[in-house]
């Protein structure tokens, strides 16, 4: 199990690593079989996109909930959005600084993914209190 830095409320979250069964169970619990349903809260702007909305700007498969979506729209567009208070970032993990807290075991090769969005009770799925 591997530990992560301390949240605000002074509690540190533990960060084990999900087999990627585990991960496709803890999806479809949550939002059913339909993988485009699935929603994903972004660790930055704490904005929530489905698989369904990466899909329909054109974004990569392998950019559902691991960047955010904004990084998919026109600069502008998300930039007028977040002025409103609603809108993503751009943000984008790298090597020197991932924020995705879901750490998924994909044939060998640990993943990091933001976590499920829990659509009834508007928390995040994956998350401690």
């Amino acid at each position: 199990m591997r530990e992560e830095p301390q949240h605000e409320e002074g509690a540190v979250a533990a960060s084990p690593v999900m087999h990627l069964d585990a991960f496709i169970a803890l999806g479809e619990s949550l939002f059913g079989s339909d993988k485009g349903l699935w929603a994903f809260v972004c660790p930055v702007c704490g904005h929530v996109a489905t698989t369904n909305d990466y899909l329909l700007l054109g974004a990569p498969t392998n950019s559902v909930g691991f960047s955010c979506i904004g990084l998919w729209m026109e600069e502008d567009l998300v930039e007028e959005l977040r002025r409103n208070g609603n809108g993503p970032c751009r943000y984008a993990p790298s090597d020197a600084l991932n924020l995705n807290p879901l750490h998924v075991d994909i044939r060998g090769h640990v993943g990091r993914f933001f976590d499920f969005y829990q659509v009834s009770t508007g928390a995040d799925a994956c998350k401690d209190g």
